[in-house]
């Protein structure tokens, strides 16, 4: 019995070891993956942010505040734009910042009329003496007063593409002036980062109040690696609103493999945890359960033994019974069998409660295997029915002698 609950002790423990082993193989391959994707990247310096993007009316301009850390030696910066035609400009170009040093540098963008609105796709450089970054900028130049809004849904699914792919995404025409149907020109395409139209389709579309269009655009075979914007313009009367967004075209997607998309990771991550869990609620469980049911073998073995005992006084009582005929010999038979009866029970209630404290006793000190030696030594002593001589001997040996003398009274039995 010993050996039998170690071992499933031992495979519990195993399989919850082998969990906890996957799980940290899974993330530190996926850091080891994240972090040979970047390897290339210096990090002299960092920016707070991967992607400046903003959307701004013609004539209005916003402002977008960029900080810079220095992690090296004391190093000039050159900032500058790529393709953007002055729609953004910076409050400082060149500065030097010491070790850990932090810049604010305020970007300005403006909605020159003579700019038009459309979708631009550019680039901030930052270069210093050991590296440079392109930080990808988009800015949508909006009509004023634009009649119709327009929105992009799209899935994490097609933030990476590979050339060839299918981007699909929906897009959502909103009517800003009334309710009436308008015929409005819904324009898609796709740009890279030095301002360059690769795609551009155009439509007729009717809109209420609002209408959703799902449109799905196949990439050129030989389309370059690297960043693209995906945007959409609506034209109503010679006034355009756009919407856009980014994505990469890559060799192959970092997430291809079989588990590593990162929803596909957080659910297997979150489901191992969940399954070790299970697993040491079992155990627990599974420990408490085997020690109640010691102790309900212990109350089976404890209601046999009463049952038992029990039946074999009655069969030595009515073996009195036959020969008491008369009423009041038959009480007198009932009145001693039932003290005997008591006082049997109380002996036995007070055997049981002695193995009560001891169980207790091995259960508090977690004494299992001690447990399941005293039960069994318990059930191998048996039910011993001789016990009861000592409480009848002396009242059948009465009742006999009484017996005697009804015979002799002219009682027969």
């Amino acid at each position: 019995m010993k050996k039998k609950r170690n071992k499933k002790l031992i495979w519990c423990i195993g399989i919850a070891v082998l969990l906890i082993v996957l799980i940290g193989y899974f993330i530190c391959s996926y850091h080891r993956d994240s972090v040979g994707e970047f390897e290339t990247v210096a990090n002299s310096f960092k920016i707070n942010t991967i992607l400046l993007k903003s959307t701004i009316s013609q004539g209005d301009f916003v402002g977008a505040p960029l900080k810079i850390t220095n992690f090296e030696n004391s190093q000039s910066f050159k900032l500058w734009f790529d393709n953007l035609g002055g729609i953004l400009t910076l409050d400082e170009y060149e500065f030097t910042l010491d070790s850990w040093e932090e810049k604010l540098v305020d970007a300005e963008i403006k909605g020159f009329p003579e700019a038009g609105p459309g979708v631009y796709a550019g680039s901030l450089v930052i270069e210093t003496e050991s590296e440079m970054k392109h930080i990808p900028v988009i800015i949508e130049v909006q009509s004023s007063g634009a009649p119709f809004a327009t929105n992009l849904i799209t899935t994490p699914d097609y933030k990476e593409l590979i050339p060839g792919d299918n981007l699909f995404t929906e897009i959502r025409v909103f009517n800003l002036i009334d309710s009436k149907n308008h015929q409005v020109k819904v324009t898609s395409l796709v740009k890279n980062f030095n301002d360059e139209t690769i795609i551009m389709d155009s439509e007729q579309r009717v809109v209420g109040v609002e209408t959703s269009v799902s449109k799905t655009i196949t990439l050129p075979e030989d389309l370059a690696f690297g960043n693209y914007v995906f945007g959409v313009i609506t034209e109503f009367e010679g006034k355009e609103s756009s919407s856009s967004f980014l994505f990469e075209v890559v060799k192959k997607k970092k997430n291809q493999n079989l588990f590593w998309s990162s929803d596909s990771f957080t659910l297997i991550f979150a489901g191992a945890i969940v399954i070790i869990l299970l697993i040491i609620v079992i155990l627990v469980v599974y420990l408490m359960k085997e020690r109640d049911k010691l102790f309900s073998e212990l109350k089976s073995q404890h209601n046999k033994e009463i049952r038992v005992l029990m039946s074999e006084l009655d069969k030595r009582k009515k073996k009195q019974l036959v020969v008491a005929e008369k009423v009041g010999q038959k009480k007198l038979v009932e009145g001693k069998f039932r003290l005997i009866k008591k006082k049997v029970i109380g002996k036995i209630r007070e055997k049981q409660k002695q193995q009560k404290i001891i169980f207790k006793s091995l259960k508090k000190h977690k004494r299992k295997s001690e447990m399941q030696r005293k039960l069994a030594q318990w059930k191998k002593q048996g039910i011993n029915v001789s016990e009861l001589d000592v409480f009848t001997k002396g009242v059948e040996k009465e009742l006999g002698k009484k017996v005697s003398d009804w015979k002799k009274q002219g009682y027969h039995a």
